[in-house]
């Protein structure tokens, strides 16, 4: 079964009983509305998706016209019941053309409504009751039409919508046309043909609904309790600070909520027992402890280190001593041996040392013979020799060096002794220590003040060249310090025993107080656990619903009727329809609209040729949608009814004029509902069309289409809709009621048939003189000149002239009075002649 609107496919997944039934009555919703639903019916949607409540509205009937035959309209009668109508008010229509034609606040747009609403239009609208009756009567209207060649008759209480098989009839207001278009740019707009809008309006509403889900979310989010998370498990805080619990976790909380007296009186406990052992701060005696181990430490091994080092001095220094005393001796033995060189005289000076080793060298390195002098060249005398002999011995003699590197190292010596630092600083503290321990005190002095004596002793004796044999140490404490250090040991091991042992038990009863403390904290902080997690399951309920609101499946089912409903052919028709209505300039292309959710993905695009700056005005929106309109009709190869309500608004005279021919040329049943006059005359001047009386449009044997047309009236705020037939304002038409005036027994209405005779001389001028023949600059139909007729325009002064009188006496004689008029009014009988001569003319 082929589909032939949007409708349609939204009815085929509302009546999938997989889809759930806010989904079910949301797609109504849009449908009745046509897309644009009401705040009130969202949250009333999303009151239905929340409590999963079932569906509730009547599924609107499908367009799908392929089991039923064309259908027509007979009449429509108003018994009673909708607000303002008048009682017993009968419509017939004809099987062409019917206009209800009637000024705003006159009852015509609720006749529209109750059609609209048997039909299932555009948009759902409501039928009230008539508040100003004096009782309240029910909505009773009976709807007779033809299936085929079957009569039925509907009798309608106003509490359903969209009745097969009326439902095929098509309906076009305000709501089709401000639906149908989507502008993109000053020159170019989206068209949305067959209803496809339906589809972006059901996923913008549920886009709505989930964002005020979402809103909804942060509200309660924004006041979830505050919950002292201080005194319970890791477990328990992950619930709160993530937001996320399972059931088993819900339950170990909530099966905290109450503490029992046991649990109280453990809690007090394990508290007291804790206090207790906190009492005792190990902690303390154990840095106590340290600190004096550090102290006693510290000068224990500053004594032994002066006493090494000391003594390590002492040796030093004596071997140094040694070591000078040898090299001296051998360096005065070797200066015996060559006692000679003191002839020379200033042997001992530096100057003399290097000249010396200088000539040496020379020798050494041209290989000199013994005997000669280096430096004169000459023979060496004997005594000479002994001289050079003695040179030589002196050169390698190493005495002298020897003492310069003792020298060195004995001064190093006493350089580093007297840097070694035999002092030893005693805090006030570590002072009471050792007074408290008897005369350690004194001793530790003592042997302080001998370090020091002792270290200058060393450097006297290095610097004098003499042997120190001074004892390093005469009052040795280093064994009852030792002592104090092991005590202090054995104190701390103590300690740090006890210490452990307290962490013990402390860890043992706070492994007994922890869940205890767990319950006393979620038993006193019940309300707001329950209050937590019945906000976080109301929040789980609308991420639920949340996920309920995708939106794919409606944007894939969009896909498919855009790509079936959209096509060349349409396209054609409706570049058509607008070339018939004058809209020429707007060209019509087929576009691939993309993947945009909820919309169509085959698109009507709409393009101005003279590219102004705004494509449409309020009149050309409303002619491209009356083209989309017909161009669909077309499309369906539908001719079951259109009813149009006021389709010219906004429209000029030239559209206006276009539209009535182009609606005369269709197959359908046309029912239009209008307030515009020049729609009205339009019709009534239509070629080809038949202007009928309601009692004639069944016998009529005319074989022309059959236009009726009624007038709706308002005669007070609770009789509106009064229906009488609207005759077209003809000189014929007029004379037909001139008469009817005339035939009234008794007479009285003289001047108001004086108004009609005078008002029917006006439309002879325009009928007999002009020939019916409008000025161009007037109908505007440029293309349009009825030549043949034009050359029957009658020139007959003669006529002209009888007009005239005629025209003056009927309008108060020659003063043309109203007051002449109403106090001297025209008697029956001249009347008579003056009808009787006008007919004859």
């Amino acid at each position: 079964m082929a589909y032939t609107h949007a409708k349609d496919y939204l009815i085929e997944l509302a009546s999938d009983p997989q889809t759930l039934g806010w989904l079910k009555d949301l797609i109504i919703k849009v449908i009745s509305s046509n897309g644009e639903i009401s705040e009130e019916e969202l949250n009333a949607s999303l009151t239905q998706l929340k409590n999963n409540t079932a569906s509730t509205l009547e599924m609107p009937a499908s367009s799908v016209a392929s089991i039923h035959q064309d259908i027509s309209l007979i009449s429509l009668r108003h018994k009673s019941g909708v607000c303002a109508l008048a009682k017993d008010q009968t419509i017939i229509f004809s099987k062409d053309i019917t206009l209800l034609y009637g000024k705003n606040g006159s009852g015509k747009s609720s006749y529209f409504r109750v059609l609209n609403e048997i039909i299932g239009g555009n948009h759902k609208t409501d039928i009230k009751r008539n508040i100003y009756a004096s009782s309240e009567d029910d909505i009773d209207i009976e709807l007779k039409y033809k299936e085929g060649t079957s009569i039925h008759s509907l009798n309608w209480d106003g509490t359903t919508r969209a009745i097969n098989p009326l439902s095929l009839s098509s309906v076009f207001d305000s709501s089709y046309t401000s639906t149908f278009l989507q502008r993109r740019s000053a020159e170019t707009a989206i068209v949305f043909p067959y209803g496809l809008h339906l589809f972006a309006a059901l996923t913008a509403s549920m886009d709505k609904m989930k964002s005020r889900l979402q809103t909804e979310i942060d509200s309660i989010n924004s006041i979830l309790p505050a919950i002292n998370l201080e005194a319970v498990s890791e477990d328990v805080k992950r619930v709160i600070t993530q937001s996320t619990f399972r059931q088993t976790q819900k339950d170990y909380i909530q099966q905290r909520y109450f503490i029992s007296e046991e649990q109280l009186t453990s809690i007090q406990d394990c508290q007291n027992r804790i206090s207790i052992i906190h009492k005792t701060d190990y902690d303390d005696k154990i840095q106590i402890n340290r600190t004096e181990h550090s102290l006693f430490s510290s000068l224990n091994e500053h004594i032994s280190t002066c006493k090494q080092e000391l003594a390590s001095f002492i040796k030093e220094g004596n071997e140094i001593i040694n070591l000078l005393k040898q090299s001296v001796e051998k360096k005065e033995k070797t200066k015996a041996q060559i006692s000679i060189l003191e002839e020379i005289g200033n042997t001992n000076s530096k100057d003399w040392q290097s000249f010396i080793s200088s000539g040496r060298l020379f020798v050494e390195r041209v290989s000199f013979d013994s005997d000669t002098c280096p430096y004169c060249r000459q023979k060496l005398s004997e005594k000479a020799h002994d001289i050079i002999e003695a040179y030589s011995l002196y050169l390698s003699d190493k005495s002298i060096n020897e003492t310069k590197e003792l020298e060195g190292k004995k001064q190093n010596l006493i350089s580093r002794i007297n840097n070694f630092v035999t002092s030893f600083r005693i805090t006030q503290q570590f002072k009471n220590l050792l007074v408290s321990s008897g005369d350690l005190y004194e001793k530790t002095i003592s042997s302080l003040e001998h370090f020091s004596q002792l270290k200058q002793q060393i450097v006297n004796a290095i610097q004098e060249g003499n042997a120190c044999n001074v004892p390093v140490y005469n009052g040795d404490i280093t064994e009852k310090l030792t002592d104090i250090i092991e005590r202090l040991n054995v104190q701390l091991e103590t300690l740090e025993n006890d210490k452990k042992e307290k962490e013990n038990q402390l860890n043992e009863l706070n492994g007994l107080l922890k869940p205890l403390l767990e319950i006393q904290s979620i038993s006193t902080q019940k309300s707001l656990f329950e209050d937590w997690f019945s906000k976080k399951e109301s929040i789980d309920g609308l991420l639920k619903c949340q996920r309920e609101l995708s939106t794919r499946n409606i944007s894939s089912l969009a896909r498919i009727a855009s790509q079936t409903l959209i096509t060349d052919n349409l396209k054609t028709k409706f570049q058509e329809e607008l070339n018939a209505l004058g809209l020429q300039k707007l060209r019509v292309d087929l576009v691939d609209a993309g993947a945009t959710r909820g919309q169509s993905f085959m698109q009507l695009s709409l393009a101005n040729r003279n590219s102004v700056s705004d494509i449409l005005s309020e009149g050309e929106q409303k002619g491209v949608a009356l083209a989309l309109f017909i161009a669909e009709k077309r499309m369906q190869l539908s001719n079951n009814p259109i009813i149009l309500d006021d389709p010219v608004n906004s429209l000029d005279h030239i559209i206006t004029a276009k539209l009535v021919e182009r609606l005369s040329t269709l197959g359908n049943q046309i029912i239009i509902f209008s307030h515009n006059l020049l729609l009205q005359n339009s019709l009534s001047s239509l070629k080809g069309v038949h202007e009928c009386a309601s009692n004639e449009i069944t016998s009529c044997k005319k074989a022309t289409k059959h236009l009726l047309m009624y007038l709706v009236e308002s005669r007070g705020r609770d009789e509106k809709g009064v229906i009488t037939e609207f005759k077209q304002d003809s000189v014929k038409n007029n004379l037909a009621k001139a008469k009817r005036m005339l035939d009234m027994k008794p007479f009285d209405s003289h001047i108001a048939l004086g108004a009609l005779l005078r008002h029917t001389i006006e439309l002879m001028i325009d009928e007999k003189v002009f020939n019916n023949q409008i000025p161009v600059k007037f109908h505007g139909r440029k293309n349009n000149i009825s030549w043949d007729q034009l050359k029957l325009v009658r020139a007959d002064p003669a006529l002209i002239e009888r007009l005239n009188g005629l025209f003056n006496r009927l309008s108060g004689g020659d003063l043309h009075s109203g007051i002449e008029q109403s106090n001297n009014p025209i008697d029956y009988e001249e009347l008579k002649e003056i009808y009787d001569e006008l007919n004859s003319i």
